[in-house]
This record gives C-alpha cells, structure tokens and sequence, in this order.
C-alpha cells in the first residue's frame, strides 16, 4: 500500500462510517430521481402517469412505470425512464431516455413502498389533523411527526420545521394534503434531504395538491396520486409517488446532505495527516 492508498483509505473509512448512520430510511434505487411515478393502475388514481406542464424545468432525473409525458417547451436536465415516453414542440431531456422491464419497475415501486412502511413504523410524536400554521421542533437526530388526518393549510399559513443541518425529519400522514395558494413547506435549520414527508394513505381517497405555494423535503407515496399546480416553489424537493399532472416550473432536489460541509473538511484534514505521518515514518 502506498502513501497516496494509505491516506485516502483513512478518508473513505470515515467517509463510510458517516454514511451509515445517515437516518433511519432506506429510499433504495429511488434516491437517484427527482420526480417518479411508479404506480399502477390499478394502484392508484392516474398510476404510473407523470405529465409534465409545458413550463416544467426538472433537475436530475424522471421516471414513469407507464406514460412520461412533456408538455411543449419542458426541459428535463437529466435522464428519463418511462414505459413510453412522449415529447411535445420544443421539450427536452438532456440525459437518456431508457425504457426499463418491468422488474425494475416493480423494484422501485417497492423501494417507495418498504420506505413508506420503514417511516410509518417508527414512534413520535402524535397528531390529530393539521389546519392551521404549525412549528414542529425538531433538534433529536431523529424526529418523527405522525399526522393521523390531514395536513391542509390554506393561503398564508406555514407548516415550519425547526431544527439542523445534522437532524432528520419524518412527517407521516394518513390522509389528504392541500395547500392553499401562498401556503408553505418551511425548513428553519434543516438541510432538505432530511426531510421526508410520508404518505400512508392510498391513491383512491387520498391524494396531494397545491398550487402557488412553498415546499421543502422528499415526499413520498407509492400509491398517492399527486396534482401539482403553477407557481409552486421547488427549489429543495423531490417526489416519489404513484402517479402526478405536474404544472410546475423550476423543480430542483436539496442538496446531499449525508455528510454535511463540515464533516467532509474534517475527512480531507484526517487524511493529510495519515499522509504527513505515513511520511515522517518512511
């Protein structure tokens, strides 16, 4: 092993170690997409549907189980999967378009669904429906929010959560999700890919919708039909449901958040001093 190997081992060890104990929530294969609908239809309204608005701008990568489907003028900055996949005038995917069997399909259907059971299984702290502006603290590393009902709020009122770079949020709910226009997602604290917002409910009576409003976090519903309107802010979001009409514009996921900046510094200072020892000793 020479100098070079011996120090960055030092690094990727820790590196490693970080990662392990990242959360509780195992997103699977479905981490790499920004938005996907892997439903069916028979497991949802609209399963397996996603059709992107004719404004859409998505960062990374889009799925659907059945029909993907670009309005005129929308741009995907990255690749798309799709049983089939149709363009308008003027859309755009900047990565490739791939076709997967349904195995794969089948795969990331459970993935969303083994982490939807994964968050509805943990304890914290309970709550009957939210309709109003709301703060939930959350300073453990773990924070778990289980909202038996619904979460609707209308114009002007907030659902904020408050903690840090290095917590991890997960907000379960069983039924219906509406924001108003104006209404907001907020992260005081938390770095967006901590964030996840769990549908428990199925596709036929629940679903999720807003329009003008502000999100925030990873929401994710394997059978959820979700109807997204204009002018929505969604600059740290990602979903991952069972089937979507997205009018949206500008989607973008939160950054990785796994290891935060600080951690990453003290790696790079871990392995320059393996390497300044490594060559003291040769």
């Amino acid at each position: 092993m020479n100098i070079f190997t011996k120090a960055v081992s030092i690094a990727s060890l820790a590196t490693m170690s970080s990662f392990a104990t990242a959360g509780p929530i195992d997103l699977g294969a479905t981490d790499g997409y920004t938005m996907l609908a892997v439903g069916t239809g028979h497991t949802g309204q609209a399963g397996g549907f996603l059709q992107l608005g004719s404004e859409a701008e998505i960062f990374g990568n889009v799925g659907a189980r059945g029909n993907l489907m670009l309005a005129s003028g929308a741009i995907v900055h990255g690749d798309a999967d799709g049983g089939v996949i149709a363009l308008g005038a003027g859309a755009s995917i900047d990565g490739s378009q791939n076709t997967l069997s349904e195995t794969t399909w089948q795969g990331l259907y459970n993935d969303i669904s083994n982490a939807s059971a994964q968050a509805a299984a943990l304890s914290g702290n309970n709550y009957s429906s939210i309709t109003e502006t709301t703060i939930f603290e959350a300073y453990d590393s773990t924070s778990v929010f289980n909202i038996d009902g619904e979460l609707t709020l209308d114009s002007g009122e907030s659902l904020t959560l408050r903690g840090n770079a290095n917590s991890m949020a997960i907000v379960n709910i069983s039924s219906n999700f509406m924001l108003g226009s104006g209404a907001s997602i907020l992260l005081d604290g938390f770095e967006a890919d901590n964030v996840l917002f769990n549908f428990t409910g199925n596709g036929y009576t629940e679903y999720m919708a807003f329009g003008g409003s502000e999100l925030s976090g990873t929401f994710i519903g394997a059978d959820m039909f979700f109807q997204m309107g204009d002018g929505a802010i969604l600059n740290n979001t990602r979903f991952l449901m069972g089937g979507s009409i997205a009018n949206v514009q500008v989607v973008k996921p939160g950054n990785p958040a796994t290891v935060p900046a600080p951690a990453s510094i003290l790696l790079m200072l871990m392995a320059l001093v393996g390497l300044t020892l490594v060559r003291r000793k040769a």
